[in-house]
């Protein structure tokens, strides 16, 4: 069963319940013409949130957006990190597909994807409507070419939600003549957990041992050697997790904003919000912090929440879905034509769809491929020269491998994965042929990226 109506949230939220559906209903009807923002929470898990089952009161206001909307149970990205997640989505191809996926020590020879590359915006442009972004920097940045692909795009180091929401209502009030399409990128809830004064007194954060923002390679890199030698103590990963906790709450506040800004001008009605993380984060759940350097579930799950014109209040998808999958998504939904540009995903209104008992996610970094193929997770650690295999169904936290004891599904499982690699090399190869557009990365973006914890 793919498709269920109604959850415990749109209960609460006095939204009324419907019946289970069948499996072969589509999730939602088409709407043409439609106005599309997508918000990109970077690095929040969906167990953080209320409508994925959170105890803490982090999401009220997005909690009420999946009440009203389309929630995704088993959303996958295809890497744990933010440069290959996002340019995964927007082009609709496996990192391993479109090369961006890797980078060495200096940062200087990352290629950004040539300036006409087939990206969600610019097929969307192509298409009439006007685009506009709104990043952070650091990997979403002009250095890896995310300016050449919106009408507009805007970006900081300290850019935060608060700020790009009414930058993006301004923007809105002037370019509202056409249908829109907006993105925005937000790090209010990414390492370092930097929740505003009033979030951190909700949240019951100590002042007095409150791990400030500032400078993280004194105060923030040491903690991964820390974590590597197991000497953080419960207290102070509470207190870790609480900071994350704020940051996640003050970004749904803006995004509730976000809600209302659109409902005061009338165009909730023909408008998608789109709400998802292009990775998870991790909390010693096995030995590490924050995210990257491997494919467990606690990076590779994300949340995926769609409410607009043709969604029905209250709908879970319970099948795999990967974010390679959004793009055709997303034109099936705007009944538009698939782009002529060969891509990987599948939308899931397509019959292919059926297909799609498989997700792959993982960290090139660290050479961690993993295969989703519910219950069970095949997992290659390239790096350490072992095989893991678990049963999600059984041991959702991955805290026991039973590869051993099941030899023959270890190696179906491994031949589709190869599989699937040679396929998506195959694939990369054919994207060579539009080139690189090689650039060296500006001074500026190398220290984003260090002040992000990605540098030592």
């Amino acid at each position: 069963m793919q498709l269920v109506r109604g959850f415990a949230p749109a209960l609460l939220l006095g939204v009324p319940l419907l019946a289970l559906s069948s499996c072969r209903r589509p999730p939602f009807e088409p709407a043409p013409g439609a106005n599309v923002i997508m918000i990109c929470l970077d690095s929040v898990r969906p167990d953080h949130l209320g409508c994925y089952g959170y105890s803490r009161d982090t999401s009220p206001r997005l909690d009420r957006i999946a009440a009203e909307g389309l929630r995704f149970e088993q959303a996958v990205t295809n890497a744990t990190w933010t440069l290959p997640s996002i340019l995964t989505l927007f082009t609709s191809t496996y990192p391993a597909a479109h090369g961006r996926d890797n980078y060495d020590k200096e940062y200087n020879r990352e290629h950004p994807l040539p300036a006409d590359a087939p990206v969600l915006p610019r097929f969307l442009a192509e298409k009439g409507w006007r685009t506009a972004g709104f990043g952070h920097g650091g990997w979403t940045s002009q250095a890896f070419g995310f300016d050449r692909w919106f009408d507009y795009w805007e970006e900081g180091p300290r850019f935060e939600i608060d700020q790009m929401v009414p930058r993006c209502l301004e923007w809105i009030d002037t370019h509202r003549d056409r249908p829109f399409f907006i993105y925005i990128h937000t790090l209010s809830p990414h390492f370092p957990y930097r929740p505003q004064g009033t979030y951190r007194a909700k949240f019951g954060i100590d002042e007095e041992k409150y791990v400030p923002p500032e400078d993280p390679e004194r105060v923030w890199l040491p903690l991964l050697d820390q974590a590597k030698a197991g000497k953080i103590g419960e207290r102070l990963l509470a207190q870790i997790v609480r900071q994350y906790d704020g940051g996640i709450a003050f970004t749904d506040e803006w995004i509730g904003k976000l809600a209302d800004g659109l409902r005061e001008r009338g165009l909730d009605r023909n408008t998608l919000l789109v709400v998802f993380a292009d990775h998870g984060e991790q909390f010693l759940e096995h030995g590490l912090l924050f995210h990257g350097a491997n494919a467990f579930e606690e990076t590779a799950r994300v949340p995926l929440i769609m409410a607009g014109p043709g969604i029905q209040p209250g709908t879970l998808w319970t099948r795999q879905f990967e974010l390679v999958d959004f793009l055709p998504t997303l034109f099936d939904y705007l009944a538009l034509p698939l782009p002529e540009r060969k891509i990987q995903g599948i939308s899931l209104l397509s019959r292919k769809s059926n297909d799609r008992s498989w997700a792959l996610t993982g960290d090139s970094l660290s050479r961690v491929q993993a295969l989703r193929r519910l219950p069970w997770k095949y997992v290659d650690d390239r790096m350490n020269g072992r095989v893991e295999l678990y049963n999600l169904a059984q041991d959702p936290g991955e805290k026991k491998s039973v590869a051993a004891e099941n030899p023959g599904r270890v190696k179906k499982l491994g031949e589709l994965l190869e599989r699937r690699e040679r396929e998506n090399a195959a694939f990369g190869a054919f994207l060579a042929q539009t080139g690189t557009g090689k650039r060296e990365l500006p001074a500026g973006v190398f220290d984003q990226l260090k002040a992000l914890g990605y540098v030592q």
